[in-house]
């Protein structure tokens, strides 16, 4: 059974939907080809990146100025840190390749254009 709890920071529903924290989640496995598609690096803000990569099936994320930190996967296009809560969730185009993410952490939502 999950255990869930809102954060009532956020006005919308569909805003405070989305900073849910999931306490029990299991992790999946996503294939190398598709976590290919998402490696890059994504501007949460100019001087802010959220740097994404893989090294053999271990998914990863660093930002600017912070350690890099194990991903793992809920689905194939949503993705959890064990060491903070803290959730990214994938936007990708018709073939695939990640476009954008969107962090949720703390309450915020924070999006971020690929830019590499």
């Amino acid at each position: 059974m999950k255990a869930v709890r809102l954060e009532e920071k956020a006005a919308s529903s569909s805003v405070a939907a989305a900073v849910a924290t999931v306490e029990s989640k299991s992790d999946s496995l996503v294939s190398a080809q598709i976590l290919d598609q998402y490696v890059g690096d994504y501007a949460i803000t100019p001087s802010f990146i959220l740097s994404l990569s893989r090294e053999g099936e271990k998914f990863y994320a660093q930002a600017t100025n912070q350690p890099k930190f194990e991903l793992f996967a809920k689905d194939a296009k949503n993705f959890y840190l064990k060491v903070v809560d803290a959730q990214i969730k994938m936007d990708v185009d018709t073939n695939g390749r990640a476009t954008s993410l969107t962090l949720f952490q703390g309450g915020a939502v924070m999006p971020a254009k690929r830019i590499r």
